[in-house]
């Protein structure tokens, strides 16, 4: 005010705790809600890798379209971790890892934000094969549904087709958690077309049965939309 800065110091305000952390990149959060111990639980899209650089170290000519000349298979991939956190210690009491193919774009339904929930919906890599024991991953080309208790589903696009953020849409007079729609934009490179895909996520093996619909959309979004949000009646 009065074309001053008001700085606050996280360091002197009471309401602000600090919770020690082994070494992470936060990509997105997916959902956090509070237990009735009172402990945190949280849902990230995280790298451990401490050289991780969004794969710009790996573009070889900035005039040449990225899915032209970018290996995704030498990039490291992030995964989806759940993190407890003890206020009351300000420790971080256990992370357990729920998808290492998950790569961005956490969502969950809208009416378990900030609650306890279940599933979380991601987009997540290709899976390429194996290499000396471990998984190569590729392209951002799958949509995956993360299942807290281990029973995680995916459905994986063509390999030249990239997908953007899903949004969870409720199913009218559903009741389960995952009675919902999942929506997103796939960008399919060798047409130079992109698409609104719908999947069904209600039930197990749903989701991995493929889109229920697909709608040409007039112009090419090219690696897929970053961001949307749903509303019932509205589109934004």
């Amino acid at each position: 005010e009065n074309g001053e800065d008001v700085i606050l110091d996280i360091l002197e305000d009471d309401r602000i705790k600090i919770i020690p952390a082994p070494f992470f990149f936060n990509f997105h959060f997916g959902n956090a809600f509070e237990e009735e111990s009172g402990r945190i639980v949280l849902d990230m899209v995280r790298s451990t890798a401490e050289d991780f650089d969004f794969g710009v170290g790996a573009i070889q000519d900035p005039k040449t379209p990225l899915w032209e000349t970018l290996q995704v298979e030498t990039l490291d991939v992030p995964d989806i971790s759940r993190y407890t956190v003890n206020l009351d210690t300000r420790k971080i009491d256990d992370v357990t890892v729920l998808c290492q193919q998950s790569i961005e774009f956490p969502s969950v339904a809208k009416d378990v934000s900030t609650q306890p929930h279940r599933y979380t919906y991601t987009v997540a890599s290709r899976k390429l094969g194996t290499s000396n024991g471990k998984s190569v991953w590729g392209a951002a080309s799958a949509l995956a549904k993360i299942d807290a208790q281990g029973d995680n589903e995916f459905f994986t696009f063509d390999a030249d087709e990239f997908i953007g953020e899903p949004t969870v849409v409720r199913k009218r007079g559903g009741t389960s958690e995952d009675a919902c729609y999942i929506m997103t934009t796939v960008s399919k490179v060798s047409t130079q077309t992109s698409d609104v895909v719908i999947l069904d996520a209600e039930d197990p093996g749903s989701l991995q049965k493929g889109p229920v619909c697909r709608l040409r959309l007039p112009e090419i979004f090219g690696a897929g939309l970053l961001h949307g949000e749903f509303y019932d009646g509205y589109i934004a």
